[in-house]
């Protein structure tokens, strides 16, 4: 629930943010009092595709932390479609799901190895029985080649 505003430059959108902010509130009003969802999760999201320079980053995030009568999300030199999916994912779901059971990430890493040498699958993983110790270390591997690349 809220409002978005892309805003033709950074200076304008410091300077009008507030005003565009307290006029939705103002004309919505009796509608947001009204609504059965939680008017603290109410989003001002004020957007330019316009570059900020460094004094006027540091004054959308001031923007930001600023809880006021809304959360907002104001961010500048947005150009791209990833651009935008970025700033705007405070609003977004998480699309994720994962999974904590330990025995699958096993059966993951098997499927995951065939390259390797049985032997050495194996050795990490202990034969045929669980092997936490040895899950911990490849995932640990596997997640410092990744950091890497």
């Amino acid at each position: 629930m809220g409002f978005v505003w892309a805003a033709p430059t950074v200076d304008k959108l410091l300077r009008e943010w507030e005003d565009r902010q307290d006029s939705f509130l103002k004309l919505n009003s009796e509608a947001l009092r009204g609504s059965e969802l939680k008017t603290w999760n109410l989003y001002a999201v004020c957007l330019t595709t316009d570059e900020p320079n460094e004094s006027e980053r540091v004054a959308l995030a001031q923007i930001e932390e600023d809880f006021r009568a809304a959360r907002k999300v104001a961010r500048g030199g947005l150009s791209t479609p990833g651009d935008v999916l970025n700033a705007l994912l405070p609003l977004i779901p998480i699309q994720t799901t994962v999974s904590v059971e330990r025995e699958n990430e096993v059966h993951k890493l098997r499927q995951r190895v065939k390259s390797l040498p049985q032997s050495v699958v194996e050795t990490l993983l202990g034969g045929q029985e669980y092997s936490e110790k040895g899950v911990d270390a490849l995932l640990k591997a596997y997640a410092d080649k990744r950091n890497k690349d």
